[in-house]
């Protein structure tokens, strides 16, 4: 089975290191061509590292033998966001919305729009995105993560009125929060606030706005590994998201730095 695959890939490592005198990093990338499974641990251990670029090579490769996942799609549109690379992200984001164009799973749809809408997006690509976001909501209209995706959704087509709207039920739904889950509404809800921000700034109400912002970076500095030094973890995509809106957020130039 895959575990089965990945503890072999592992020891094969192992012993390719023992009587290997390149660097592990080459080791690595060698076993790399060996057992494709080991890519992604490789490129979630550039993120580890802070290697945003190399770590977008990785997911290069990830995306075309994955491209029925919607995470590893996901992951993909926002790193290549994070690294202004708008040509692959526009490109990629074209492709992974007319790939999950008719799923019928709200999880998938949610996951494609929001890393389709990270950044601005090009129109047609914006309407596609904005209609996956409404079908997770149709699918299941209680779902928080879809209620975001529908507020970024509505911020990129500049519909700030109702970007807030949703940005707001998100932060207010507890229905979808198993116990076990607990631990993602305080990111869940940075982003919600993150969007209110920008739909606050972008409307004119620059008082709720700064609010709002101030509001952002507090969440961001008691939360985000980019401030707290807490090792990034596997939900790096939203941190990531997180930060690019903190940039949105300074364009408006209605918080003062920290």
């Amino acid at each position: 089975g895959h575990d089965a695959g990945w503890d072999q890939a592992r020891v094969d490592v192992g012993l390719y290191v023992r009587g290997d005198p390149r660097t592990f990093e080459e080791v690595l990338l060698a076993a790399m061509a060996q057992a494709p499974e080991i890519r992604r641990a490789w490129g979630e251990r550039l993120i580890e590292k802070g290697r945003w670029k190399e770590a977008a090579s990785v997911f290069d490769e990830l995306i075309e033998p994955a491209s029925t996942d919607a995470l590893t799609c996901m992951q993909a549109a926002i790193l290549y966001a994070y690294n202004d690379d708008l040509d692959r992200f526009h490109q990629h984001s074209r492709n992974a919305l007319g790939f999950f164009v008719d799923t019928n799973d709200p999880v998938a749809a949610e996951r494609i729009a929001k890393g389709c809408l990270s950044v601005p997006p090009l129109e047609t690509n914006s309407q596609l995105a904005t209609e996956l976001a409404n079908k997770a909501l149709t699918l299941d209209p209680n779902y928080s993560w879809a209620q975001l995706a529908k507020a970024m959704a509505e911020y990129r087509s500049g519909n700030e009125q109702a970007a807030i709207e949703w940005a707001e039920k998100c932060i207010a739904n507890s229905s979808d929060l198993p116990e076990w889950h607990l631990d993602f509404v305080p990111r869940r809800n940075a982003l919600a606030v993150g969007v209110l921000a920008m739909a606050k700034a972008r409307s004119g109400d620059r008082d709720a706005a700064r609010e709002r912002s101030a509001e952002f970076s507090t969440m961001l500095m008691k939360l985000s590994p980019f401030h707290t030094g807490r090792d990034i973890g596997e939900d790096w995509h939203d941190w990531l998201l997180c930060d690019m809106f903190l940039r949105e957020i300074r364009q408006f130039q209605i918080v003062a730095e920290n």
